[in-house]
C-alpha cells in the first residue's frame, strides 16, 4: 500500500502482454534445440506463468485520506487483501466535490471505493464488500454467529461511541470543524467509560473481536482507538484503558499494513495529531 500521491500507471489488464512464442517451442524443441535444453526452458516458462498468475491485480482504489479514521480501515483492508490501495483524495482542496468524484459517490464523502465499474461509499459497507469479495476469512459469510458478533461490535461503535469520540478526539485533529464541549472533563469521563465497556464486551474472548482471529471489526475500530491514544497528551484526563491499548498494539503486531497509521507522507493519524494544539475549553 502506498502513501505517495502519484503512482506510475499500471499496464492495461494488470499484466504485461506475453511476447511471441519462441520458435523452438512451436516445433516441440526438436528441430532447434536438444530435448535436454528445451525441457528446462519449458519448465522455466511454466513456472514464470504460474507465479504471474499468483500476483494479484491491484485494481481497487480507496479514495480517502489516511488521517481519516473512517478511511484507514478500508485502506488497510484493501492492502491485506492484496486487491487495492489508497488513492489520495484531498478533501481540503475540494477533490471530493468534483464531477468525477460525484460519479463515484453521489454523497461526496470519503472513503469511497472504486472497483472497476463499481463504486460505493460508507466505511462499514466498504469493509464488508472487500472482505466478502477478496478476504472472506475476515467476514466469513457461512458463519452467521461470527458475522453477527462482528456487526455488533462495529455498529455499537457507530451508534454508541462515535458521538463521544467526536467530542474528545475530533476537536484535537479537526479544530476547524469540531469544537470541544463546554464540560470537557465530563465528556472525557464518558468517553473513557464507553471505551472500557466496548473492550470488556467485545475483547473478552482474546486479542481481537473474534478471539485470536482478525476480522473487519478490528480494521474498522482500531484506527479510532489509535487516534485516541495519540490524543492522550492533548486532552487533560484522557487515559485510554489498558485493555484497549493492548488490543491496538496486538493489531499493529499482526497487521503490517497498520503502519499507515504511523507514517504516511505527513497524513498518517500519528503524524496528523502530533503537531496539533492541546485541547481546552
Amino acid at each position: 500500500m502506498g502513501c505517495t500521491e502519484s503512482k506510475p500507471p499500471e499496464p492495461a489488464g494488470g499484466r504485461k502482454p506475453r511476447t511471441a512464442e519462441p520458435e523452438d517451442s512451436k516445433h516441440g524443441g526438436k528441430e532447434f534445440a536438444p530435448a535436454a535444453a528445451a525441457e528446462p526452458q519449458a519448465k522455466t516458462e511454466a513456472k514464470a506463468e504460474t507465479e504471474a498468475e499468483k500476483v494479484p491485480v491491484k485494481k481497487v482504489k480507496i479514495h480517502g485520506m489516511p488521517m481519516s479514521m473512517n478511511c484507514v480501515g478500508p485502506i488497510m483492508l484493501a492492502s491485506v487483501a492484496e486487491c487495492g490501495e489508497l488513492e489520495i483524495c484531498k478533501v481540503f482542496e475540494g477533490a471530493h466535490k468534483t464531477e468525477a468524484f460525484t460519479q463515484l459517490n453521489a454523497y461526496n464523502h470519503i472513503p469511497t471505493l472504486e472497483d472497476g465499474e463499481f463504486s460505493m461509499g460508507e466505511s462499514n459497507a466498504i469493509c464488508r464488500y472487500l472482505a466478502l469479495k477478496y478476504k472472506p476469512e475476515l467476514y466469513p459469510p457461512t458463519e452467521l454467529e461470527l458475522c453477527g458478533k462482528i456487526d455488533f461490535a462495529m455498529d455499537v461503535w457507530a451508534s454508541e461511541i462515535d458521538k463521544l469520540h467526536a467530542k474528545v478526539v475530533y476537536p484535537v485533529g479537526f479544530p476547524d470543524f469540531y469544537k470541544p464541549p463546554e464540560d470537557l472533563a465530563a465528556a472525557v469521563e464518558a468517553y473513557i467509560a464507553a471505551l472500557d465497556k466496548w473492550g470488556k464486551t467485545f475483547l473478552k474472548d482474546g486479542k481481537f473481536v473474534l478471539g485470536d482471529k482478525l476480522s473487519i471489526a478490528d480494521f474498522k475500530v482500531v484506527p479510532f482507538l489509535w487516534a485516541a491514544m495519540c490524543c492522550e497528551p492533548k486532552v487533560d484526563g484522557l487515559e485510554v484503558p489498558a485493555q484497549i491499548k493492548e488490543y491496538v498494539n496486538a493489531f499493529f503486531g499482526a497487521v503490517d499494513a497498520a503502519k499507515v497509521m504511523k507514517k504516511c507522507d505527513g497524513y498518517a493519524i500519528a503524524e496528523w495529531f502530533e503537531d496539533k494544539d492541546k485541547l481546552s475549553n
